[in-house]
């Protein structure tokens, strides 16, 4: 194929046709070093008479963005200041959760019933102390959903940040 064959399906540009990328690169060229000259001529006028200074848009403008950014955080603040404070019955975030435990020790006569400890959140110091026989055997009490347990309370141990029950080894989801 020969390049006329070429320009005619559009698969070449014509010579003659005006990159218009090129023209603005140009023109910007053109542009640039007459930015200086151009903003001294219009603000020597406002060194020698500052009043004239609302009469430029962008200084007008620009006056009333701010205005408006300053307007919106009163606004905000005078919110912030109106409103009620929380009510009386208003109880502060829970610090501290229950946790249901089992007692482990086969000779103790709670061995398998459920007792209740109050401790911080994110507690993880177990075994914690039996209240009946007096002894490091309580382990935390979750349900265990595995096939093995089929849904049961169990004592869980906790390894590696992660619960593991003791009945199937069955590794818990973080909580």
């Amino acid at each position: 194929m020969g390049e006329s064959e070429l320009r005619i399906r559009g698969f070449m540009p014509r010579t003659d046709e005006h990159n218009r990328l090129s023209q603005w690169i140009i023109a910007l060229r053109e542009f640039l070093p007459t930015i200086k000259p151009r903003l001294r001529d219009r603000y020597i006028p406002l060194h020698e008479t500052p009043t004239l200074a609302w009469h430029y848009p962008e200084i007008k403008y620009t006056t009333y963005l701010l205005a408006a950014l300053v307007m919106i955080w009163l606004v905000r603040f005078a919110i912030v200041l109106i409103q009620p404070g929380p009510p009386e019955s208003f109880k502060p975030q829970a610090t501290t959760a229950d946790f249901q435990v089992f007692c482990t020790n086969p000779q103790c006569p709670s061995h398998d019933q459920l007792f209740v400890i109050h401790r911080e959140f994110g507690f993880h110091g177990f075994p914690v102390e039996c209240p009946v026989c007096k002894k490091l055997t309580g382990l935390r009490a979750l349900k265990c959903f595995s096939p093995t347990c089929n849904g049961k309370l169990i004592p869980a141990r906790y390894e590696n940040s992660h619960w593991v029950c003791t009945v199937c080894g069955q590794v818990f989801p973080r909580n």
